[in-house]
């Protein structure tokens, strides 16, 4: 009997034994959940809080952008009541200038000056869409300086830049004279033998001394006949750029030193030089003068009218 006691003591004690050991390791599964939970909330938490930042921020930029809209909305409406009440001229006048602008250019760079009546043209139709007296004057002033570009298109500065060149490129091919110094008296070469023995020696030295006055002895080495030609392939450039430059003083000048040039040096007998001299003529008896007139009455309207506008739109954001 008190074996069967000690044996349901030793049985009691083992089973509790068990349980115990199974109710520590169901309470260490617990806390390792309990912490597994508490550690994901804390990341939930960390997450939400980013989440509201970045939330925030995109709030505030979207804010700002919408004040930034408004502000150029505002700014828009006003642009527009200042076109209502006036400010289309300023804009209108800023456009003509541009186109005013550009013909100044048109004619200077290339002398075609229809392309820049048509431009003048397109700037005073600018104008007649305001259809304020107030911009007559402008359009007069325009008329004007159409009216010199009307005069100045008789005379075809492209085709006279044209004829120029041509005979730039015809110089290589005129005939230089080839004529000898004649024989002299006898009494002459008596009295020039001491020079000339002097001549013979200086000419066997390394150096050549060339003393002359008045035109160059003839006929010409090859040193001097390319110099003829350069000066006078250079007078005819210079005639080129100061008709693309309307200088016509400059131009007359120039043409008169080329056909200087070439009476005095090349070959009188050559019907080149004969053809280039009466080319040379003609083209001097065309009033270039008139070519490349004056447009900048106009711009220049144009201009002061811009700046009394901005003047009066300073006054009345000032007011």
């Amino acid at each position: 009997m008190l074996l069967l006691l000690l044996l349901l003591l030793a049985g009691s004690g083992y089973f509790g034994w068990q349980w115990w050991q199974s109710l520590q390791h169901n309470h260490g599964a617990w806390r390792g959940a309990v912490g597994e939970l508490q550690s994901r909330h804390s990341d939930m938490m960390s997450q939400m809080e980013s989440e509201r930042a970045y939330h925030s921020e995109y709030l505030s930029q979207h804010s700002q952008r919408l004040d930034e809209l408004e502000s150029e909305l505002a700014d828009r409406d006003q642009m527009l009541l200042a076109m209502q009440e006036g400010g289309q001229q300023y804009w209108l006048i800023n456009e003509a200038i541009s186109l005013a602008s550009l013909a100044e250019q048109q004619l200077f760079l290339t002398a075609d000056a229809d392309a820049s009546a048509r431009l003048l043209h397109a700037a005073d139709e600018v104008l007649a869409r305001s259809g304020d007296a107030a911009m007559l004057p402008l359009r007069e002033a325009l008329a004007t300086d159409i009216a010199s570009l009307n005069a100045a298109g008789r005379v075809d500065v492209t085709g006279l830049l044209l004829r120029l060149g041509a005979l730039q490129r015809q110089v290589p091919g005129m005939t230089l004279p080839e004529r000898h110094r004649g024989a002299a008296p006898d009494a002459a070469a008596e009295e020039d033998s001491e020079a000339s023995a002097w001549e013979r020696l200086l000419a066997r030295l390394p150096v050549r001394v060339r003393t002359h006055e008045g035109r160059a002895p003839v006929p010409l080495d090859a040193e001097s006949r390319q110099l003829v030609r350069l000066a006078l392939e250079g007078a005819l450039q210079e005639a080129r750029l100061a008709l693309l430059q309307g200088r016509s003083e400059v131009f007359e000048d120039a043409l008169g030193r080329a056909d200087a040039l070439a009476a005095e040096w090349f070959s009188e007998h050559d019907t080149a030089v004969t053809a280039f001299r009466d080319a040379l003529s003609e083209i001097a008896q065309v009033p270039v003068a008139r070519a490349m007139p004056d447009i900048g009455v106009g711009l220049a309207a144009l201009k002061q009218a811009r700046e009394q506008a901005r003047a009066a739109r300073s006054a009345e954001d000032a007011q």
